[in-house]
This record gives C-alpha cells, structure tokens and sequence, in this order.
C-alpha cells in the first residue's frame, strides 16, 4: 500500500490558466442540440477501443453500453506494444480503433508527435467538461502540446521497491545501496531503452541522485535486466533480488490485496507523477460515438463511474483530475500537490519526457537496445 505523501490543494495558483479548454458553443441550445444528436445517432453503433486491459476500466464501459445502447469492442494491450502495430497499420491506410485508454506515455510522446492521433479540443463541447475550474489544473490535462492527449488522472506512483527481508541488515540509504560495492548485484530492473516503466524508474534516480550516480548504477553495479515487467515483479516478491527498478504497480497490487508482499516496500524518494488518459486515433472510424463517449467520460458523472470501478480492482489511482469528483478513500495519497505542480517528474507526458528521453539515451547507451543480460 502506499504511505499518504501529499494532500491535494487547489487554490489560485492550481487554476493559473485562465482560458478556457476548448471554445465553448454559442449557446446552451448548441450544445444541448449536439448531444441528442450524438446520442441518437449512437444506438446500436460500436465503438473501438485499445486500452490497456486493466480491469478498472470495465465499470465505466459497461455503464457506457447500457446507458446510451452502444456496443464497445477493446482490444486490451499495452500501450508500447500497440504501438508499432497502429504505426504500420496507419501508414497502410487502416483505421481501426477510435480511442486509446491508458497509461500515456507513449501516446503524448510517440504516437501525438508521429501524427497518429487527432487533435481532441475540437470534440469537446459540454460545459462541464470545457470549464477551466472543472479541473486541478489546466496545464497538467493535456499529455502532449497539441492537445491530443486528454489526461483525466494524475497518479503518483514509485519508480521502485524493496523486499526488505532481501535487504537484510544492511546499514545504509537504500538507494545509496544500489551502487554500493558490497551489494553488488542486488538490483533488478526493467529494460529502459524506451519509454516504460523502466525508464520512469531510472529518470527518477536519475533526478534524485544525478547523471554520475545512474552511469555507475548501470555500469558497475551489474543490474540484472529485464524486458518483462512480470519477471521484475516476481524478483522482488520471491526474493530473487532485494531492490527492484520499474515494478508494474498493477501486478504487485494484485499482491498486496491478496495479503501477500508485506515485505515488499516503495522507495519512497524514487517518486514521479504517472498520469492515465484518453486520446482520439488518426481517422476515427466511429467519430460521433467518440465524441460522446470523451464528453461522458470526461463528464462528473463519467468519472465517478471510473474511478469506483478502478478502486474495485486497484490499490491506488482511483482519483480524478476533476475537482468536483473526490478520490475513492484510501486512494487520496495518489493525488498530486497541484499547488507545486513542477516538483514531480510528469513521465506520461510532454511536461516531463526530458527527464525520460535522458533516462532512456544514458541506458541505451551503456546497456544497448534492452535485450536480457545474464548475471
């Protein structure tokens, strides 16, 4: 579970932008109007969704279906290996998704700036989505700088773990530990030559502790490495190795609400923001049921739908960016300090890709392109 780190403050400086998300109809008529065509025109329609497969999602789409009478089809992947298969599909002339759910690091960072997704102010019209104060804060909804990426969570999350049974005795600073010569080969982690968890991870340390410590981190203290986030997770909760680098949060959750892994604690100083979100793709093949499906879901009643949905499969990030809908209790720890946005590293989007651009150059630089290295 995570230890309570910061309480959300919404004050004036959380609400700095002052313009509105989108252009707002001319009247209340227009956008009332526009909404029963949307729903008229979507009974008995599919939507397409890739998303990410977590469970928590489920609640909100069902509630979509029976609803509005609409048949959703998902197609669950990660967002990395959807990827390069949407790439090549597109640049055949398919299109056949309408949204993409989930973590979006590789959304805002990959596929906006590639051109294969579509700018998605242009599709929301309801009040309640388009007004400012509806919102923590304004320049943390959007993952990318084009505005393709609607963010609707802002979760903090940890870039690594610690069996402290493995750990033992050991006298000193955990993460000082990790280049520490007498604990050698005490550190797993996932892959990090692109955008993932792995790369989160290593941009964390990477802030914290400086350029010099992650180059002696990879080059001296003989990591083992990792391209499945699932054998990440099982080291560090079986014991293989004491500290873990890029953990999928979902798996060792499943632990936690199981009662198991109760050895198994956050570094608390290797901390960034992961945010979740929704982006339109290229070319949409059902663009009105999108459409109503983005203001629904974006709507206070959308929301709260979704996150009592992910608190139901989730131990954290049942939260909303609206300041109008309340985290799930026990979830209030995973929401960002908006009144000092810029002290986290935001790895989902374009705000912070920097820091994880450098994670990944310095790691593809000295391990390669992320193929498994035996200890």
């Amino acid at each position: 579970m995570l230890k309570k780190l910061f309480r959300l403050s919404v004050g004036a400086a959380a609400l700095s932008a002052v313009a509105i998300i989108v252009a707002s109809p001319a009247s209340a008529q227009d956008w009332k109007t526009e909404w029963d065509r949307l729903v008229a025109n979507a009974k008995g329609k599919t939507l397409k969704i890739n998303y990410q497969g977590n469970k928590g999602y489920d609640g909100a789409i069902n509630a979509f279906e029976k609803k509005f009478g609409v048949k959703v089809s998902v197609t669950a992947s990660r967002t990395s290996q959807a990827l390069p298969r949407i790439r090549t599909e597109q640049q055949n002339g398919r299109f056949d998704w309408d949204l993409w759910w989930g973590p979006t690091s590789n959304m805002s960072n990959v596929a906006a700036p590639a051109g294969l997704l579509t700018p998605m102010e242009p599709f929301l019209f309801l009040p309640e989505v388009t007004d400012p104060s509806k919102w923590a804060h304004t320049d943390y909804i959007w993952g990318d700088a084009n505005k393709q990426v609607f963010l609707h969570v802002n979760e903090i999350t940890y870039g690594g773990y610690v069996n402290m049974t493995k750990f033992g005795d050991y006298k000193g600073n955990v993460v000082d530990a990790m280049i520490d010569p007498n604990f050698k080969g005490g550190v797993a982690m996932r892959e990090a030559s692109r955008p993932n968890a792995g790369a989160f991870a290593v941009a964390d340390v990477l802030n914290l502790k400086g350029e010099a410590f992650v180059r002696k981190l990879l080059k001296d203290s003989n990591p083992q490495i990792y391209r499945s986030p699932q054998q990440v997770n099982t080291t560090v909760m079986r014991g293989g190795h004491a500290i873990a680098l890029g953990v999928q949060t979902a798996g060792l959750a499943k632990c936690y609400q199981s009662g198991g892994c109760k050895d198994v604690k956050p570094i608390e100083s290797l901390v960034h923001v992961l945010p979740r979100g929704i982006a339109l793709f290229k070319n949409p093949p059902n663009a009105d049921v999108a459409k109503l499906f983005l203001n629904w879901m974006l709507s206070k009643e959308g929301q709260e739908v979704l996150i009592k949905s992910w608190a139901e499969h989730n131990v954290s990030g049942a939260q909303s960016m609206r300041t109008d809908v309340k985290a799930i209790k026990g979830h209030e720890d995973t929401v960002p300090d908006f009144s000092n946005p810029k002290q986290y590293v935001y790895v989902g989007a374009y705000q912070g890709f920097s820091s994880v651009k450098k994670a990944v150059a310095i790691f593809r630089e000295i391990k390669g392109g992320g193929k498994s290295k035996k200890k």
